[in-house]
């Protein structure tokens, strides 16, 4: 029993005794194990009672042990009476045991003294056999010695060979054993063996060698064969493989030097050279690998073929030093150099194409800048076909000994000595095998640079040729330049893929590129901005139409020809590896940038030709075919416009002749375009002139004829899809047929089906008016239900005489005064309804008065943008609550119908509400709105009710909220029943849960939820953008300066708002990277543009400069370059050119 809290605090002090201790547990426990003091010491009568008992109890458990012990009595007595049964017979058990363990102790000692004597007679037997072995490996050493001076005697030298081989085979102790030194040497050979071997070996290696050397002058295979398979068995392989390599090189240059003394029969004579050059290594390792493999062993080809590609290195180099000299290739390269053009002027575009007056001289239908001919064309285009045959076979070359030797490498590897022999080597060698550097690479990489200034040279005057003797043949859509230069740049682009080289085919796409671009288009741009100078003539259309079908053919060329060349690419360069494949495509794409260049320039020109030439001549054509045709009509004129159909007839008749020049001049895709933008153009119009236009009945169905029957006829004109710009048309007609307005609700919104509708709501007025129109027609039908009901019960007193003349009086004079106000309700719902339709228009007008503006940079224009930034401030300032600022600044601009104030101030009493945490205003604007609300789905009238049940619990009014959750939740069941369960769990946790769901639920920030909920609902409705329309714009600029450079610090640019994440940062940081077609590079140092004359170079870090500015901080530095980024210092001459694809 635990004891009381007084008994926890009392001592024994007042009765002389020993203080109890001041513990309960400590208490306790000694009451439950009493020791004699503690007994002695107590005073308490329950103390004494209690300890009692616990000994009582403590006995009582003794005697039931003791019970339970002598219960088991009878059964261990029987236990023991069994043991003593056994006793004899584990004695007798014990006497055999050791008997029988002095029988195995005796037996072991025998068999010890036995197994001793056995391993001596082992080890002396063993002992014979190594001395046996020895004196026998002694005699064959001797053997083979007296064999080797046999042989060489009789001129055997295979078999003194094969004798050396086994002599040197011998254990080196039996070689330098004095056993051996005593029993081989003999009267006539008295050295030690080890003597007479070095002795034997030196000359029969000198024999050999000279035999070898001799059978090789004399040609003869079978002598060369018999010495060559000789040296590994003296253990010289190197020495033999060394050998077999002149001899093999020497076949090479001969072979080379013979070809090269020819006669210049052809063409390609010097990339013939070298590629029999590169044929008679081949066919060496082809044919000779089998015999180095049968006599030396596997890997050991790799030798050779060393040694045979600095030979054919040595001899490559001279080829191609003779094609140079020969061909003059230094000379063209550097009259090429000095009679480089002037520096082109590039056209800046960026959007809309800036147009260049046409130069003097120039013809009708291109201007070029001129080339001189400093070398005849048709010898250039012979040097660069060798060229290129000389880059792609010294590529297959290098690519086949690349296989070659690392086959062998491959073998070596999983030999030791092989291993050494690689690691002495990799200073010189790469992990292939080959040299590190190769002359034959390098000299193959001057070609190339020669050839690529040849081949810019080529193509640039190529080009300038086709562009200065364009015609235009009649009955072509395009003129002859177009064919000329595609086939130009098609036959450029295939010998920079024959190359095999795929940073030369990256610097010439680059180039090819810039040609396009800089010479070719920007001629097309020039001509088209030309053109009109002298008025919309009809040449001056024929002349734009042509340009328009150069710039289309052009571009669906260049689509094609990015495509044939791609698959060369696979057939040529693929051979040489996958990841030049995968170079080549990505280097192919670079055209692709063009293409896009030249697809904006096209739509700017069908743009330019269609507004100077088409569309002005539209509206007339729309207005004169509607000028007798109205649309309120009786069923007589209805049948009479029926017969004549004169709008039809007339706008189709007026519509082909317009169009019928471009129809036979264009190309399919530019007169589907012009027709496209041509209808965009009709159907604005023709908008328009609905918009003002009455209609009855009949006259809508007339109306639905005729656009039907104008719609199949544009269909007719282009395989262009136009029917989706009828569409707003077809909807207006789709309105006007409706019998009811109420028809109108059954079709839009949620209920718009399949239908997607392009009209807005300010399109049409009605979906603007709903809610007013609704409340004031309910108004009125309550009050002219109580004014029918007092009418009716005045009259039928009167008739029963239950009410005087003087109270009828009152009663009449009540029902004026109810309809004078009625009236005035009346009036204000008319007010407020002229209000909302003054707005729309005024809304539509400012929205049509952009298309009337003829250009961007005129005062109209700057007026009306001035409105717009107003609209967007004011709407940015009522979102974040500047309410009274937004309204000054709408006053002082007068664009008071063209923002929606009150409507922002009338959403800010029911937030203001909320953040009081009071509902009672959302929910009755949930009433107000309860139809659309229902449209969008919305689920803020729960999440208010939800709240409101929330504050019933946290203020603990448990009925109250079952009440309210009967009444308000309890509707809600069918789609919220979950949330339903879980918000009633909080009658059974208090506020200050920490069970973390219902904390949730009472934390206060579901108020900023609903105010946001409402924010985007109240948006939702009214049809505004979830951000504010400043946000929208920023970003809008903002996406087109966004780079990765912007979030790396090194590279952030104080001038740039993307790049401080404090400001306008924030806003870009969704949005995506923008693409940029063309784009300079420029130099970090100077600020210049990094092109053909200002080249891009790198230093050995791989940062990248202009060539320019290197240059000149190398003249003030000693040629040291100093890195700005990293602060390293180089020499001038590390620098290398940089090829950009």
């Amino acid at each position: 029993m635990a004891p009381t809290a007084h008994e926890t605090t009392t001592t024994a002090q007042r009765s002389g005794g020993v203080p109890l201790k001041d513990s309960t547990t400590a208490d306790a426990h000694s009451k439950s194990n009493p020791s004699l003091e503690f007994i002695k010491a107590l005073t308490n009568v329950s103390d004494i009672q209690e300890c009692l008992r616990q000994l009582e109890l403590e006995e009582t458990k003794v005697d039931t042990d003791l019970d339970e012990l002598l219960a088991e009595r009878e059964e261990l007595e029987a236990s023991l009476d069994k043991l003593e049964v056994l006793e004899p017979q584990l004695g007798s058990l014990q006497h055999d045991s050791k008997s029988l363990v002095k029988i195995i102790c005796d037996t072991s000692g025998l068999a010890e003294s036995i197994s001793v004597k056995v391993r001596q007679l082992d080890l002396e037997q063993s002992r014979v056999q190594m001395a046996i072995r020895h004196v026998n490996d002694v005699q064959e050493l001797k053997f083979c010695i007296s064999g080797i001076q046999q042989a060489m005697a009789q001129l055997d030298y295979e078999d003194a060979a094969r004798h050396m081989h086994k002599a040197l085979g011998f254990d080196k102790r039996i070689l330098e054993g004095s056993f051996a030194e005593i029993s081989v040497p003999s009267a006539s050979n008295p050295e030690y063996p080890t003597v007479m071997l070095a002795n034997s070996k030196a000359k029969l290696l000198n024999i050999i060698s000279t035999e070898f050397e001799s059978a090789t002058q004399r040609q003869s295979e079978e002598d060369i064969t018999r010495y060559f398979k000789l040296f590994p068995l003296l253990g010289e392989e190197q020495v033999g493989l060394d050998k077999y390599s002149q001899f093999v090189c020497a076949i090479v240059s001969g072979k080379a030097q013979a070809s090269l003394a020819g006669p210049l029969k052809s063409p390609t004579f010097y990339a013939d050279t070298l590629i029999r050059l590169f044929e008679s290594v081949a066919v060496i390792i082809d044919q000779h690998q089998p015999v180095i493999e049968k006599f030396y062993g596997s890997g050991k080809m790799l030798r050779v073929i060393q040694r045979l590609q600095e030979e054919s290195d040595t001899r490559s180099r001279k080829v191609l030093e003779a094609f140079e000299e020969e061909r003059e290739i230094s000379r063209k390269v550097a009259e090429i150099k000095a009679f480089r053009e002037p520096k082109r002027t590039t056209l800046q575009t960026s959007g809309t194409i800036r147009s260049l007056t046409p130069q003097p001289g120039a013809s009708n239908m291109q201007q070029a800048v001129a080339i001189p001919e400093v070398i005849d064309p048709r010898e250039l285009d012979v040097n660069l076909n060798e060229m290129v045959l000389i880059s792609q076979r010294a590529h297959l070359y290098n690519r086949f000994l690349e296989s070659r030797a690392k086959s062998e490498v491959e073998q070596l590897k999983g030999d030791h000595a092989g291993e050494a022999l690689l690691e002495k080597q990799k200073d010189l060698h790469n992990e292939s095998g080959l040299l590190r550097v190769s002359g034959l690479s390098r000299k193959v990489e001057e070609v190339i640079d020669h050839y690529l200034a040849i081949e810019e040279f080529f193509l640039r005057r190529s080009v300038d040729r086709a562009m200065k003797i364009d015609e235009y043949d009649p009955g072509n859509q395009t003129s002859s330049c177009v064919d000329d230069v595609f086939y130009i740049l098609k036959k450029t682009i295939s010998r920079a893929v024959y190359t095999s080289n795929v940073d030369c085919l990256a610097a010439m796409i680059n180039f090819i590129k810039n040609t396009l671009e800089m010479d070719y288009i920007s001629a097309f741009q020039r001509n088209m901005a030309s053109v009109f100078s002298n008025g919309d003539t009809k040449d001056a259309r024929f002349q734009y139409m042509i340009l328009l079908n150069n710039v289309n053919v052009s571009i669906d060329y260049l689509e094609k020809l990015t495509v044939e060349i791609e698959q060369e690419c696979v057939s040529t360069i693929a051979s040489l590896s996958e990841h030049s494949l995968a170079k080549a495509k990505v280097v192919l794409s670079g055209l692709t940038g063009s293409s896009n260049k030249f697809k904006r320039i096209l739509s700017h020109g069908i743009e330019e030709l269609y507004e100077r030439t088409l569309k002005p001549r539209l509206r007339p054509l729309l207005q004169d075919s509607y000028k007798d045709i109205k649309y309120v009509v009786t069923d007589e004129e209805y049948a009479e416009q029926e017969a004549l159909n004169s709008f039809v007839n007339r706008f189709m008749s007026g519509l082909d002749n317009l169009v019928d020049a471009f129809k036979s001049t264009l190309t399919d895709d530019n007169y589907n375009q012009v027709i496209a933008n041509a209808v965009t153009t009709l159907t604005k119009t023709w908008e328009d002139i609905i918009f003002d236009t009455k209609f009855n009945k009949m006259g809508a169905i007339r109306f639905e004829k005729d656009l039907r029957a104008v719609g199949f006829y544009m269909v007719s004109l282009t395989s262009f899809p136009l029917r989706e710009k009828l569409t707003r048309l077809n909807q207006m007609a789709m309105l006007l047929d409706l019998e009811e307005l109420e028809d109108l609700y059954e079709i839009w919104g949620n209920n718009a089906g399949a239908i997607t509708w392009r009209l807005t709501d300010g399109e049409i007025p009605v979906e603007k008016f709903r809610s007013s129109l609704r409340v004031s027609q309910k108004h009125i039908e309550k009050e002219i239900a109580n004014l029918t009901s007092t009418v009716s019960e005045i009259s039928k007193k009167s008739v029963q005489g239950s009410m005087d003349p003087k109270q009828v009086e009152v009663a009449l004079e009540a029902i004026v005064t109810r309809l004078s106000t009625l009236k005035r309700k009346l009036k204000d719902t008319r007010a407020e309804e002229t209000l909302y339709s003054q707005r729309t228009k005024v809304r539509l007008q400012h929205l049509q008065e952009f298309t009337t503006i003829p250009t961007l940079d005129s005062d109209d224009f700057a007026r009306w943008s001035r409105v717009r930034l107003n609209r967007i401030l004011i709407d940015y300032m009522l979102r974040d609550g500047f309410r009274e600022t937004a309204t000054l600044l709408a006053k002082s601009e007068h664009i008071e119908d063209l923002v929606d104030i009150e409507l922002f101030v009338q959403s800010a009493k029911v937030e203001q509400a909320l953040m009081r945490q009071s509902c009672a205003e959302c929910l009755q604007w949930c009433k107000e709105n309860n139809s659309n609300l229902k449209k969008i789905k919305s689920t803020l009238e729960f999440s208010l009710r939800e709240q409101e049940f929330i504050e019933l619990a946290r203020e603990r009014r448990s009925p109250e909220a079952i009440a309210y959750a009967k009444k308000h939740l309890t509707p809600w069941k069918d789609t919220h029943l979950k949330e339903i369960s879980h918000v009633m769990g909080l009658l059974a946790f208090p506020p200050e849960t920490k069970c973390h769901p219902y904390k949730r639920l009472y934390d206060k920030s579901r108020w900023n939820d609903l105010i946001a909920q409402f924010r985007s609902n109240n948006f939702a409705l009214q049809f505004f953008t979830p951000e504010p329309l400043l946000n929208v714009t920023l970003q809008a600029g903002l996406s087109a300066l966004k780079t990765p450079m912007c979030y790396q610090a090194e590279h952030r640019n104080i001038n740039c708002p993307v790049c401080d994440p404090e400001t306008l940062g924030a806003l870009a940081t969704d949005l995506p990277l923008s693409h940029h077609f063309n784009s300079s590079i420029v130099c970090r140092i100077s600020g210049q543009i990094m092109n053909e004359d200002n080249l891009p170079m790198a230093l050995p870090n791989g940062y990248v400069y202009s060539c320019n500015a290197l240059v000149e901080m190398a003249s003030l530095n000693s040629g040291k370059i100093t890195c700005p980024r990293t602060g390293a210092i180089f020499d001038i001459s590390q620098i290398k050119k940089v090829f950009i694809s």
